[in-house]
């Protein structure tokens, strides 16, 4: 019964935050094409198909929705001042520079953060990416 009772919980608990958070969007793929997935119109459950017919297999009224995504990433690498004061004696500065560049694909968005650092910078590498999706378009599945 002890068992019973937190495997219940346990599937309360995962009900409660997809009720919460809703349907999964995917996950762009980074080719920069849009991403089209079907969703059951009122409680979907698991999250996506990937067909009309699919989700119309399993619910009354189905919608596809299709996402592009944008991919922004950011680099950083050294910026080095190298002076030298009235008796030659030589001082070096060093600055963290950062630069940012978006794209719909991340390894765009990776390469161009990395040539801009490149022209102003050395030792640079990519910091972080972040993807976010954008609903293109959507229309209602037709049995």
């Amino acid at each position: 019964m002890k068992n019973f009772l937190l495997v219940l919980a346990m599937l309360l608990i995962s009900n409660l935050s997809f009720a919460i958070s809703g349907p999964s969007t995917p996950s762009g793929d980074g080719d920069g094409r849009p991403e089209c997935r079907t969703y059951d119109v009122g409680w979907e459950e698991h999250g996506y198909h990937y067909t009309c017919g699919e989700c119309l297999a399993e619910h009354g009224k189905c919608v596809e929705k299709c996402f592009t995504y944008t991919y922004t990433c950011t680099a950083s690498g050294e910026a080095r001042n190298i002076y030298r004061d009235t008796n030659g004696n030589q001082s070096e500065q060093v600055r963290i520079l950062t630069f940012e560049a978006e794209g719909r694909s991340e390894m765009f968005a990776r390469r161009t953060a990395l040539d801009y650092c490149y022209h102003q910078a050395v030792n640079c590498q990519i910091t972080n990416c972040n993807e976010s999706s954008h609903l293109d378009r959507q229309r209602s599945c037709q049995k």
